[in-house]
């Protein structure tokens, strides 16, 4: 076999080529990125760019809370507002959710405190990117797993089983009482109006009740880039 290509610097160090990098993938990956970032900056490309961003498998939203939880109402609220978010994002890609996960947490950093952190998916009749469809399942599935007397820290939703919207199977023997025209556009409002005037400008009633349970930001940093008013201004 011929000597791999290299590229010569000033010093004398022979650089290896792109080729003799993927051919040495023995090396790990701190000793390569030295290198691969030198070749990159000399205009060798070390890796190829996708065109097109493959859609997500699984969209999980969750989140801790501000403050421990004990209600089965706050633990709804919170539920109800993170499966909105996924929602929003399944839309987002064009897919539908055939399955959804639920799933609440206490502190395991709190060895003191009562454990308790069930996990359960359950599959829907027919795939759906419908909020409202989805937040019942949710709540379905927490009237299921939750349980007083426990300090929850941390709930979330995974939608699951992600396949594209057009081409989502309909129940044969299940029909269907909301046009689902009519629910197609009304979250595409919600979804056009957060977009516009902010997340959670528009949302679920039984998201409303976030006191509770909504993560405290007193101290998050401002978004420079992405907010007006928080751009810095010379003076």
């Amino acid at each position: 076999m011929g000597q791999p290509i290299s590229h010569s610097t000033q010093s004398g160090f022979n650089w290896p080529s792109s080729e003799a990098m993927t051919a040495r993938s023995s090396l790990s990956f701190s000793r390569l990125a030295p290198v691969l970032r030198v070749l990159e900056l000399r205009g060798v490309s070390c890796s190829d760019l996708e065109a097109h961003t493959p859609d997500k498998r699984q969209i999980m939203c969750a989140g801790s809370f501000g403050q421990p939880v004990f209600t089965r109402g706050e633990l709804a609220s919170a539920l109800s507002s993170y499966v909105a978010r996924a929602a929003e994002k399944l839309r987002k890609q064009g897919s539908a959710a055939g399955g959804l996960m639920v799933f609440i947490r206490t502190n395991p950093f709190r060895p003191s405190d009562p454990q308790y952190s069930p996990a359960v998916t359950v599959p829907l009749t027919t795939a759906s990117d419908d909020t409202p469809l989805l937040k019942r399942a949710a709540l379905w599935t927490l009237d299921r797993i939750f349980q007083s007397d426990y300090r929850y820290a941390q709930a979330g939703v995974m939608l699951t089983n992600l396949q594209p919207r057009d081409t989502a199977q309909r129940h044969l023997f299940i029909e269907d009482n909301v046009d689902p025209g009519k629910r197609t556009a009304l979250n595409a409002v919600i979804d056009q109006a957060n977009r516009r005037y902010g997340r959670g400008s528009l949302k679920l009633a039984s998201a409303l009740d976030d006191k509770g349970w909504k993560m405290k930001q007193g101290k998050v940093s401002p978004n420079w880039t992405t907010v007006w008013a928080d751009v810095p201004v010379a003076r």
